[in-house]
Protein backbone atom coordinates (compact mmCIF):
# COMPACT_ATOMS: atom_id res chain seq x y z
CA UNK A 1 0.00 0.00 0.00
CA UNK A 2 1.75 3.44 -1.35
CA UNK A 3 0.57 5.99 1.67
CA UNK A 4 1.53 9.92 0.85
CA UNK A 5 1.71 12.35 3.48
CA UNK A 6 0.48 15.39 2.50
CA UNK A 7 2.41 17.90 4.76
CA UNK A 8 0.38 21.35 3.59
CA UNK A 9 1.10 24.81 5.35
CA UNK A 10 -2.67 25.43 5.62
CA UNK A 11 -3.38 29.38 6.49
CA UNK A 12 -5.34 30.10 9.61
CA UNK A 13 -8.97 31.09 8.67
CA UNK A 14 -9.03 30.52 5.09
CA UNK A 15 -11.35 27.78 4.52
CA UNK A 16 -11.04 28.01 0.71
CA UNK A 17 -7.87 28.19 0.18
CA UNK A 18 -7.23 25.51 2.45
CA UNK A 19 -9.78 23.50 0.22
CA UNK A 20 -8.14 24.40 -2.88
CA UNK A 21 -4.23 23.13 -1.70
CA UNK A 22 -5.94 19.47 -0.17
CA UNK A 23 -7.61 18.99 -3.61
CA UNK A 24 -4.29 19.51 -5.50
CA UNK A 25 -1.90 17.71 -2.91
CA UNK A 26 -5.32 14.74 -3.12
CA UNK A 27 -4.10 14.92 -6.96
CA UNK A 28 -0.51 14.61 -6.79
CA UNK A 29 -1.43 11.68 -4.47
CA UNK A 30 -3.33 10.02 -7.05
CA UNK A 31 -0.71 11.01 -9.71
CA UNK A 32 1.89 9.00 -7.55
CA UNK A 33 -0.78 6.01 -7.21
CA UNK A 34 -1.10 6.28 -3.88
CA UNK A 35 -4.03 4.63 -1.91
CA UNK A 36 -4.55 6.43 0.83
CA UNK A 37 -3.48 10.46 1.52
CA UNK A 38 -3.39 11.88 5.32
CA UNK A 39 -3.19 15.30 5.64
CA UNK A 40 -2.43 17.08 9.11
CA UNK A 41 -4.95 18.06 12.12
CA UNK A 42 -6.77 20.82 11.41
CA UNK A 43 -6.35 21.73 8.06
CA UNK A 44 -9.58 22.78 6.43
CA UNK A 45 -9.17 25.72 8.91
CA UNK A 46 -6.01 26.34 9.82
CA UNK A 47 -4.13 25.58 12.65
CA UNK A 48 -4.46 27.17 15.74
CA UNK A 49 -7.75 28.54 15.05
CA UNK A 50 -8.02 29.89 18.63
CA UNK A 51 -10.78 32.33 19.01
CA UNK A 52 -12.33 31.64 15.67
CA UNK A 53 -13.50 28.28 17.09
CA UNK A 54 -16.08 30.61 19.50
CA UNK A 55 -17.54 31.67 16.25
CA UNK A 56 -20.66 28.86 15.01
CA UNK A 57 -21.01 30.35 11.47
CA UNK A 58 -16.82 29.50 11.19
CA UNK A 59 -17.44 26.02 12.34
CA UNK A 60 -20.08 25.61 10.20
CA UNK A 61 -18.44 26.52 7.12
CA UNK A 62 -15.29 24.43 8.00
CA UNK A 63 -18.13 21.26 8.43
CA UNK A 64 -19.18 22.11 5.05
CA UNK A 65 -15.85 22.58 3.25
CA UNK A 66 -15.15 19.09 4.56
CA UNK A 67 -18.43 17.45 3.08
CA UNK A 68 -17.84 19.38 0.10
CA UNK A 69 -14.26 17.55 -0.04
CA UNK A 70 -15.61 14.09 0.45
CA UNK A 71 -18.01 14.60 -2.96
CA UNK A 72 -14.74 15.44 -5.23
CA UNK A 73 -13.27 12.11 -3.71
CA UNK A 74 -12.63 10.07 -5.58
CA UNK A 75 -10.08 7.02 -6.43
CA UNK A 76 -8.20 7.38 -3.28
CA UNK A 77 -8.62 7.05 0.34
CA UNK A 78 -8.46 10.56 2.16
CA UNK A 79 -7.84 11.69 5.98
CA UNK A 80 -8.27 15.54 6.50
CA UNK A 81 -8.26 17.09 10.22
CA UNK A 82 -11.17 19.69 10.84
CA UNK A 83 -12.60 21.46 13.91
CA UNK A 84 -16.23 20.00 14.81
CA UNK A 85 -18.96 20.94 17.22
CA UNK A 86 -19.46 19.68 20.71
CA UNK A 87 -22.15 20.32 22.95
CA UNK A 88 -19.27 21.57 25.87
CA UNK A 89 -16.46 22.44 23.31
CA UNK A 90 -15.07 22.65 19.78
CA UNK A 91 -12.83 19.71 19.34
CA UNK A 92 -10.51 18.64 16.62
CA UNK A 93 -11.68 15.91 14.29
CA UNK A 94 -10.76 13.48 11.60
CA UNK A 95 -12.71 12.67 8.76
CA UNK A 96 -11.68 9.64 6.62
CA UNK A 97 -13.24 9.08 2.81
CA UNK A 98 -12.84 5.80 1.22
CA UNK A 99 -12.17 5.67 -2.68
CA UNK A 100 -15.57 5.54 -4.59
CA UNK A 101 -17.54 7.29 -2.30
CA UNK A 102 -17.19 4.16 0.34
CA UNK A 103 -18.63 6.21 3.36
CA UNK A 104 -16.98 8.45 5.35
CA UNK A 105 -15.50 7.48 9.07
CA UNK A 106 -14.87 10.42 11.74
CA UNK A 107 -13.79 10.71 14.97
CA UNK A 108 -12.91 13.29 17.67
CA UNK A 109 -9.20 13.97 17.93
CA UNK A 110 -8.57 15.94 20.87
CA UNK A 111 -10.14 19.03 22.87
CA UNK A 112 -9.25 22.42 21.67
Amino acid sequence: MRIALAQINPTVGDIAANSAKILDFLGRAKAQKAALVVFPELCVCGYPPKDLLLKPGFINDNIAAVKRLAERVSGIDVIVGYAERNAALQRGGGAARGAGGRGAFQDAAADL
